[in-house]
C-alpha cells in the first residue's frame, strides 16, 4: 500500500471516529484534527507504516483507546458524564514528538525531590507519549518515528482522560459516601458493640493534593471498597480476640478513622511506604492509593487498633503516676520495636515514629532541658563543626595527611542553617569505658544520635563533650539489665570516699541500653586498621568474590535468583519492554508483514506485538524472561561484573577494610570509596555494550516460557481488550502463542545500552540483600584459594592483651580504653520500674531513625541482652561520687 492510500485510510477512520465522538457527547461541533507537519517531520523515513499507526483497527491504537475511553466513561458513570466531557472538549488533535533520545550515561539514583522536579519539567516539556487539555483542546502526542511503542498505552489513555475530565473522581466520591454507612454498621456488628459509633472520614483535600486522584479512588472502590471501607470490620472483630481489648477499651480508643493519602506532598512513592495509626482517638490509613497494592490490609489495622490501645494504656499510667506491670511493658516494647521496623520506616518515611513520640509515655523534656537542647544543636551546627573544618584545613597545611574525625562526616558550609529534624531527646546518665557517669542531653535526629553536655547556669554548650554519631558509625544498641561489681576499699581517705560512692551503683541496679560504634578509639587500633586496609586493599575484590560464593550464592540456594533493576537502564527481562523493543526493531527495518491471528482484522506484526506488550503492563507481576544474548543482571553475576571493573582503580580507592565483614558492609565500604572517586572526577562505570540481536522465534520462545510460568494465571482472564467495532484481541497467551507461529522475520536488533555509574549499581545491589541472611566473618580467617593473609606484607602483627591483675588490683585502674568508642545510657527518669521500657524505646528510636536515613543499606536491629555490664573501678566511684567533671545541676528556681 503506497503513501497516498494510507493517508486515505488514515482519512476515512478519522472521520469515522470523529462522527462516533460527536454522536456519544451529543455534540456535532468537536473536531480530530492530524498534525500532519509534525509526522512529516518526525516520521519521514518511515512515512507509510507511520500513518498505518493511525489507521490498524479502525485507528484502535491511538484516537480509537481515545473514542472507547469516553464511551465507556459515560457508561460506567452515568449521571452528568456525558455533559460535563462535552462542556470541556471542542477538539482532538494528535501532534508527532521528536523520537526519544536514548540516554549516554546513567549516573547517581536520583533523590525523591529530584524525581518530582523531573516530573513537573516532564509535565511541561514531555518527551514521551501524552496526553493534556488545554483550552478544551485534547491534544494526543504520539513518537510515531518509532512505530506503535510510539502511542500512549491503553492504561495510560484511561488514566489520563479520567484525570483531565473529572468524571470519574464525582463518580468514585459518590460510591464512597454511600458505603460508609453499611460499614459503620458492620464495623458495630464484627465488635459486638451497638454503642460503637465511629465516625468514618475521606480526607479529600488529601486526595486532591497527591495528584492522580481519579485512580486512587477507583482502587478504594474496587470490587464495592473491598481494599478499604471493608477491610475496616475485619479488624474490629480480630483485634478483640487478638489483642484482648474490651468493648469499653476499644469504644474510648477509637472515634474516628481518617483515610488520606500518603501523596499529599506531591511526591509519588512506593506502595510499602503505606501505613496505619491509631492516636488521640483517630485510626489514620495513610495508603498509596494510586497503586493496587498501596492499601491498608485488615491484618495492618488489627495491629494498629491493638498496638494504639497498648500506648493508650501507657500513657495514662504515665499520666497517673501508676506503675506497668511486666507484660504491660513487654507489649509496649513488642508495639514499639513493630512501628520501628515496620515498611514505611524502614523504606524512608519517619512519619509514624514522629506521631509515636507525641504520646505522653515517650517522656518530655522539661523547658530548661527544651532550651538547652535547642542552644546545644544551634552552638555545634552553627560553631563546633565550623572549628572543626578550620582545624581540618589547617592540619592539611602543616602535615599533608589528616586524622579522619571521630563522629564527624559531613561538610558544614559557613552560614547554611541546621536543617535536621529531631524526632526525641532524653536528659540521659552516660557511663564511658571507665565507669564514670555523666549527665547529658541525647537527641535523635533523622541524620544523627548526639550527646551534649550543657551547662545550665551558663546556659551554654560544653564544646568538648559534644559528640555527633552518624547512623552508619552505630554498630548496634542492645538494652538490659545494669551489672557492676562492688569493691571495698579499707582505710585511708580515698579508702573512705570510694566505699561511700558504692551507694551510686545502686543506681545501676535497673534497665539501660550500650551504644557500640565503628568510631576507632585506640591509636593503636587506628594503625592496625589502617595497616590492615593497606596490605589487603589489592584483594578486596578478590575477598568479595569468594564471599558472594561461599555466603551470597549459599544463601540464594533453592530460591530465583534475583535481577536487578537498575534505574534508568531498560528492563530487559520484562515481557512488555521486551515486545516493545521488538516492535521498533521490526519498524526501523520497514517490516510491512501482517499475520492473521483470530477474529480481528490482520495489522502490521509491529502493531500486534504492541498490543501484546500493553497486555503484558497489566499484569501484576513480571513475568521474567531469560535470553542468553541479552545482558545478565543476576545479582551474583553482576556483583562479579562490578569487581572486575573497579580491579583498575584500586590504587586510587579510599577503602577501609575492617577486620570483622560481611557481604553488605563490604560492598557498602567499596560504594562509599566510589562515591569519593566520584567526587575527585573519576567516575568508575560498567560497560553494558550493544545486546547481541536476537532471531525473532528464540525471542518469542522464551516470552511464551516466561507466561507458562507466571503464578497468578487468573490475571490473564482480564487482558483480553475490546475495540469500539465490536473485536476482540485474544488473551495474552493465546495472542503471544500465534504470534510465536509467525515466521520469516529478520532478527531482533536493540539500540546500544549507556554506560552506568557503579556507585548506581551498588546502590541497587543493597537493596536486594536485605532479604538474605549474610554472616559476619573474621577477615584473618577466611580460607581463600592462593590467598594466604598470614604472608601479606605490611600485615600487622595483632598482640592479644594480657591477663588482668587479680582481686581488688585490677580496681586500681581504669580498664583500658576499647578499641572502638562505645558508651552505656540511661534514661533519668524518677521510675526506675520504667528503666526498662524507656532504654528499648530510645533504642528503637535511634533505630528508626537509622533505618530510613540509610535505606537500602539496613542497620542491625536492637535486642534485649540478660546484662550490660557497667565498667567500675575505685577512680571512677570516687569521680562519680564527687560529680564529676563537667556534671552541671540544673539552676534551682
Amino acid at each position: 500500500m503506497n503513501t497516498e492510500q494510507v493517508r486515505q485510510q488514515v482519512f476515512e477512520q478519522v472521520n469515522f471516529l470523529q462522527g462516533r465522538l460527536q454522536q456519544l457527547l451529543n455534540n456535532g461541533a468537536i473536531q480530530i484534527i492530524i498534525d500532519w507537519n509534525s509526522i512529516q517531520q518526525y516520521a519521514l523515513d518511515h512515512f507509510p507504516l507511520a500513518l498505518e499507526v493511525l489507521s490498524s483497527w479502525n485507528g484502535f491504537l491511538v484516537l480509537g483507546k481515545v473514542v472507547d475511553t469516553i464511551e465507556q466513561m459515560i457508561e460506567e458513570y452515568k449521571g452528568n458524564a456525558q455533559i460535563e466531557i462535552s462542556k470541556q472538549l471542542a477538539q482532538v488533535r494528535v501532534v508527532c514528538m521528536p523520537n526519544p533520545v536514548p540516554p549516554e550515561f546513567i549516573g547517581r539514583e536520583l533523590t525523591r525531590q529530584e524525581e518530582h522536579k523531573k516530573k513537573l519539567e516532564e509535565a511541561e516539556n514531555p518527551t514521551t507519549p501524552y496526553i493534556s487539555l488545554n483550552n478544551m483542546i485534547l491534544t494526543i502526542g504520539v513518537q510515531l518515528g518509532i512505530g506503535a511503542p510510539g502511542v500512549p498505552n491503553y492504561t495510560y489513555v484511561k488514566e489520563r482522560l479520567n484525570a483531565v475530565f473529572g468524571v470519574s473522581c464525582a463518580h468514585y466520591r459518590r460510591m464512597l459516601e454511600e458505603r460508609i454507612p453499611k460499614t459503620k454498621q458492620q464495623i458495630k456488628e464484627e465488635a459486638g458493640d451497638q454503642n460503637l459509633d465511629v465516625e468514618i472520614i475521606i480526607d479529600w483535600d488529601s486526595f486532591s493534593k497527591a495528584g492522580n486522584m481519579d485512580t486512587a479512588l477507583a482502587n478504594m472502590c474496587r470490587w464495592d471498597c473491598w481494599y478499604s471501607l471493608q477491610e475496616l470490620p475485619r479488624a474490629f472483630r480480630w483485634v478483640k480476640n487478638e489483642y484482648k481489648l474490651s468493648q469499653d477499651e476499644l469504644r474510648n480508643a477509637v472515634k474516628r478513622i481518617v483515610f488520606t493519602n500518603a501523596e499529599d506532598d506531591g511526591i509519588q512513592k512506593n506502595w510499602w511506604l503505606r501505613y496505619s495509626m491509631l492516636y488521640n482517638g483517630t485510626l489514620e490509613l495513610r495508603g498509596v492509593w494510586r497503586t493496587y497494592w498501596g492499601y491498608i490490609s485488615s491484618w495492618e489495622l488489627t495491629r494498629s487498633i491493638g498496638q494504639g490501645c497498648w500506648f493508650d494504656r501507657a500513657d495514662l499510667a504515665f499520666e497517673r503516676n501508676e506503675a506497668l506491670s511486666d507484660e504491660t511493658m513487654d507489649e509496649l516494647i513488642r508495639a514499639i520495636r513493630e512501628v520501628a521496623t515496620s515498611d514505611a520506616v524502614r523504606n524512608g518515611s519517619l512519619k509514624p515514629i514522629l506521631t509515636l513520640t507525641q504520646r505522653k509515655c515517650f517522656p518530655k523534656l522539661d523547658e530548661k532541658d527544651i532550651e538547652g537542647v535547642d542552644i546545644c544543636l544551634k552552638t555545634y551546627w552553627n560553631e563546633v563543626l565550623f572549628e572543626k573544618k578550620e582545624k581540618k584545613e589547617k592540619k592539611e597545611g602543616e602535615e599533608g595527611e589528616v586524622e579522619e574525625e571521630k563522629e564527624e562526616e559531613i561538610e558544614k558550609k559557613e552560614g547554611e542553617e541546621y536543617s535536621e529534624q529531631v524526632l526525641m531527646a532524653y536528659n540521659v546518665n552516660k557511663t564511658n569505658f571507665r565507669g564514670q557517669v555523666q549527665n547529658r542531653l541525647l537527641v535523635v535526629t533523622d541524620k544523627a544520635l548526639y550527646t551534649f553536655a550543657y551547662d545550665y547556669k551558663k546556659k551554654a554548650l560544653i564544646k568538648k563533650r559534644a559528640h555527633r554519631y552518624t547512623y552508619d558509625k552505630i554498630w548496634y544498641t542492645k538494652y538490659g539489665p545494669m551489672k557492676s561489681e562492688n569493691i571495698q576499699v579499707v582505710g585511708g581517705t580515698a579508702g573512705a570516699l570510694a566505699n561511700a560512692a558504692q551507694e551510686l551503683t545502686k543506681d545501676l541496679s535497673n534497665f539501660g541500653l550500650k551504644v557500640e560504634t565503628s568510631i576507632i578509639t585506640s591509636k593503636k587500633e587506628q594503625m592496625v586498621q589502617k595497616a590492615l586496609s593497606q596490605a589487603v586493599k589489592k584483594y578486596v575484590f578478590q575477598i568479595l568474590k569468594y564471599l558472594v560464593e561461599e555466603h551470597l550464592v549459599k544463601a540464594i540456594d533453592g530460591e530465583k535468583e534475583p535481577s536487578v533493576a537498575i534505574p534508568g537502564l531498560p528492563k530487559l527481562n520484562d515481557p512488555a519492554i521486551l515486545l516493545k523493543l521488538a516492535a521498533t526493531s521490526l519498524y526501523k527495518q520497514d517490516v510491512d508483514m501482517k499475520p492473521n491471528i483470530g477474529d480481528i482484522e490482520p495489522a502490521n506484526i509491529a502493531h500486534q506485538l504492541e498490543v501484546a506488550a500493553e497486555m503484558c503492563e497489566t499484569l501484576s507481576e513480571t513475568a521474567e524472561v531469560e535470553l542468553s544474548n541479552l545482558p545478565n543482571l543476576k545479582l551474583t553475576q553482576l556483583l562479579t561484573k562490578v569487581c572486575d571493573a573497579l580491579i583498575q582503580y584500586g590504587d586510587d580507592m579510599d577503602l577501609n577494610i575492617p577486620s570483622s565483614l560481611s557481604v553488605s558492609s563490604l560492598i557498602r565500604n567499596i560504594n562509599t570509596a566510589c562515591y569519593k572517586l566520584n567526587q575527585s572526577g573519576k567516575n568508575p562505570t560498567l560497560e553494558f555494550g550493544q545486546p547481541i540481536p536476537v532471531s525473532y522465534e528464540d525471542l518469542m520462545a522464551s516470552i511464551k516460557k516466561a507466561l507458562d510460568g507466571y503464578k497468578n494465571k487468573n490475571e490473564f482472564d482480564n487482558t483480553g481488550v475490546k475495540m469500539g467495532n465490536g473485536q476482540v484481541f485474544p488473551k495474552l497467551p493465546d495472542l503471544v502463542d500465534r504470534l510465536s507461529n509467525v515466521s520469516g522475520l529478520p532478527d531482533i536488533t536493540f539500540d546500544p545500552l549507556p554506560p552506568v555509574l557503579i556507585t548506581a549499581i551498588l546502590k541497587a545491589i543493597s537493596g536486594y540483600l536485605g532479604k538474605y541472611n549474610l554472616p559476619g566473618v573474621n577477615l584473618l580467617e577466611l580460607k581463600i584459594p592462593g590467598l594466604d593473609f598470614g604472608s601479606l606484607p605490611g600485615l600487622p602483627r595483632i598482640s592479644l592483651p594480657g591477663p588482668p591483675l587479680p582481686g581488688f588490683l585490677g580496681k586500681l585502674k581504669p580498664p583500658s580504653e576499647p578499641s572502638r568508642e562505645e558508651f552505656i545510657v540511661q534514661v533519668v527518669n524518677e521510675h526506675k520500674e520504667l528503666s526498662k521500657f524507656l532504654s528499648a524505646q530510645l533504642c528503637y528510636m535511634a533505630f528508626a531513625a537509622s533505618s530510613s536515613n540509610q535505606y537500602p543499606y539496613w542497620p542491625c536491629s536492637p535486642w534485649e541482652t540478660s546484662v550490660i555490664y557497667v565498667p567500675n573501678c575505685v577512680i571512677s566511684m570516687v569521680y562519680n561520687k564527687t560529680g564529676g567533671k563537667g556534671n552541671k545541676d540544673k539552676v534551682k528556681e
